[in-house]
C-alpha cells in the first residue's frame, strides 16, 4: 500500500469536518456531530481501499522502504555495479577449424538426407464416376 494510515486519518478528519460545517445550521448539533463521525468513518475506509489498489493493483509500492533498506555488508553494497565482459580465449579452436581442409568434410555430407514428405492425393487421379456420385450425395443431403 502508498503511505500510511495517517492519510486516511487526516483525509478522514476534513471530511468529518467539512460535514460538520455544511451540516450546522440545519441541524441538531448531535446530529450534525453522528454525520460529521459517519463521515469521518466512511472516507477513512474508502481511502484504505483506495491506498490498496493503487498500491497492489496498479502496482505502485511505496519506495521509502527499499530506499531505507541498508546492505549488509560491502559486498551488497557494490553487488551488481561492475560487470566483468571478457570472452574466453578460444584462438587454439579457431586455428584448428582453419588447418582443415574445405574438402575433408565429406563423411558429413554423405550422412544428410532430405526430407520424403508424404504426396497428396490430388482431385486429377478421382474418376469421374466417383466425382458424380460424391455431388449426388451431397444433393441429397441438401433435399433433406
Amino acid at each position: 500500500m502508498i503511505g500510511n494510515w495517517r492519510w486516511n486519518a487526516v483525509l478522514g478528519f476534513l471530511g468529518g469536518l467539512l460535514t460538520f460545517v455544511l451540516s450546522l445550521d440545519g441541524n441538531f448539533l448531535t446530529t450534525t456531530l453522528l454525520r460529521s463521525l459517519y463521515s469521518f468513518f466512511i472516507i477513512f475506509i474508502l481511502v484504505f481501499a483506495l491506498r490498496f489498489v493503487l498500491g497492489t493493483v496498479a502496482g505502485l509500492k511505496q519506495t521509502d522502504e527499499t530506499e531505507r533498506q541498508v546492505p549488509e555488508s560491502d559486498e551488497e553494497l557494490y553487488k551488481g555495479a561492475n560487470v566483468d565482459i571478457s570472452t574466453p580465449d578460444e584462438t587454439d579452436s579457431i586455428r584448428e577449424m582453419l588447418k582443415k581442409p574445405a574438402d575433408g568434410n565429406k563423411e558429413d555430407e554423405s550422412t544428410f538426407s532430405p526430407m520424403n514428405p508424404p504426396r497428396f492425393v490430388s482431385a486429377n487421379k478421382v474418376g469421374p464416376e466417383q466425382i458424380a456420385k460424391a455431388v449426388r450425395r451431397m444433393s441429397e443431403e441438401e433435399g433433406r
